[in-house]
């Protein structure tokens, strides 16, 4: 069999590896929650305040306000406008899992354990485009394994912000492919806006301080390529 007859199925397989490595390392990450009913062991900062977001979320939810803005029972009963000036996906998210399982403490473990898995995918098509397909899921597993990363789910230290590690590769992807055109511009373009409201949606701190990353990535490759070649690129996309 020649190599290029070879490469494919080595793909295939390692994209099928993926979807069960993926889960089980970000798993193993986060078993010390599942195994531990209780939050006492591992909550420090805000996680008791997240816990109380989360159920007045879902419960305003639940009333029929789809967009809440008002946690009625914070700060003494007094009420906080919180989700004004906090991005609410994550809690759309966490709304759903207590609804299905009726247990604020569980639902956010499978929020957590879900941003280690997404963030893990997301980081395969961006780390493919200048990695083979077993190197690109090594970066993925050690992007996911990072230590702030995993460190602040296993001290519940923050919750939304986890989230916004899902988005990164993704809008960098997108970017490349408005770059160099590997995609049409239209469908390039749809997606990293997507992934940026996205962004915006989940954790906004980390918005603003991704928009720096933006900036400078696009910098250095027009610096490389030129400034005509990518007009030249994103004329010829159009």
């Amino acid at each position: 069999m020649s190599s290029h007859q070879y490469y494919p199925e080595l793909k295939n397989c390692f994209q099928r590896f993926s979807w069960f490595l993926i889960p089980l390392v970000s798993g193993l990450w986060v078993a010390r929650q599942f195994s531990n009913p209780h939050l006492a062991s591992c909550v420090v900062d805000d996680g008791i305040l997240q816990m109380s977001w989360v159920r007045q979320f879902s419960e305003v939810l639940s009333g029929g306000v789809w967009i809440p803005r008002w946690l009625p029972d914070s700060n003494g009963g007094y009420g906080s406008p919180v989700f004004i000036f906090y991005s609410p996906l994550v809690y759309y998210v966490s709304a759903f899992f207590y609804w299905l399982t009726g247990s604020i403490v569980f639902s956010m473990k499978l929020v957590r354990w879900m941003g280690l898995c997404l963030s893990g995918f997301a980081m395969l098509p961006y780390a493919r485009r200048f990695a083979s397909p077993h190197i690109a899921l090594i970066v993925a597993l050690v992007y996911l394994s990072l230590p702030f990363h995993v460190l602040d789910l296993c001290y519940w230290s923050l919750y939304a912000g986890t989230w916004a590690w899902i988005w990164f590769p993704l809008i960098l992807l997108f970017l490349d492919q408005m770059l160099f055109l590997h995609a049409k511009l239209a469908s390039a373009l749809s997606g990293f806006s997507l992934c940026y409201a996205g962004l915006i949606l989940t954790h906004l701190v980390s918005a603003y301080l991704f928009s720096l990353v933006i900036i400078v990535y696009v910098a250095f490759h027009v610096q490389r390529s030129g400034v005509e070649k990518i007009i030249g690129r994103s004329l010829l996309g159009l």
